[in-house]
């Protein structure tokens, strides 16, 4: 029963117009987050535009879009990938699957597109007052949390970490800016330490970011 049916379906590819496909770009680097246009054309082989026909695009396991080509054979769809989506070149397709009596008369085809995928940088300016510190005494860690050109980056969470031990956390606010007090613990001895301001984003459009700030203990 299989090779009969490999048989048919080898008989019906022989006798079908086969189409073409090609996939486009409006850009091939972007952010996550950012909208970007692919478009393309389908025709059969001897360059007939084929209207009509739904295409599949994708770009991830669960991310797809259906589009319909008009009159000139041309498709598009405005995509994106979400937050967390991995850094570096990933693949858009455009699938043509006749359908229908399409079946009997088109073959299926394929075509893709290679985009870059990068995560926005980020920044962050930081200080810590006292820099000389005894044990049991209270510091602050102030500091802002920004893109690289600047703009703030509110609401996301700032780890605190003493040689890295974490303290705690803190949350920007709406100018990016934290600010997180500790006691000095009483185990530390005489010398110098870190305290590291880290953002390490889940699921976000920015980078990972962090600072490192010496103080030292003196009895």
């Amino acid at each position: 029963q299989e090779i009969d049916e490999l048989t048919t379906e080898l008989e019906r590819q022989a006798g079908v117009v086969q189409t073409v496909i090609s996939l486009y770009a409006s850009k091939t680097e972007v952010f996550v987050e950012e909208t970007f246009f692919v478009y393309g054309f389908l025709r059969s082989e001897n360059g007939t535009a084929l209207a009509g026909r739904r295409i599949a695009l994708s770009w991830s396991p669960d991310l797809n879009v259906l589009s319909t080509t008009d009159v000139d054979g041309e498709f598009g769809a405005s995509i994106l990938f979400p937050a967390g989506s991995p850094a570096g070149l990933a693949v858009v397709e455009a699938k043509f699957e006749p359908q229908g009596l399409d079946f009997q008369i088109y073959g299926s085809s394929t075509s893709f597109v290679q985009i870059l995928v990068k995560y926005r940088p980020s920044f962050i300016a930081a200080m810590i007052s006292p820099a000389n510190v005894t044990v049991l005494s209270y510091a602050e860690v102030t500091g802002n949390l920004s893109t690289s050109g600047g703009l703030p980056i509110p609401s996301r969470p700032i780890t605190i970490l003493l040689d890295g031990s974490s303290l705690g956390n803190v949350t920007t606010d709406s100018a990016g800016s934290f600010l997180f007090n500790f006691q000095v613990p009483a185990a530390l001895s005489n010398g110098t330490y870190a305290v590291t301001a880290a953002f390490a984003p889940v699921a976000d459009q920015y980078e990972p970011s962090n600072v490192t700030l010496p103080f030292t203990v003196r009895w």
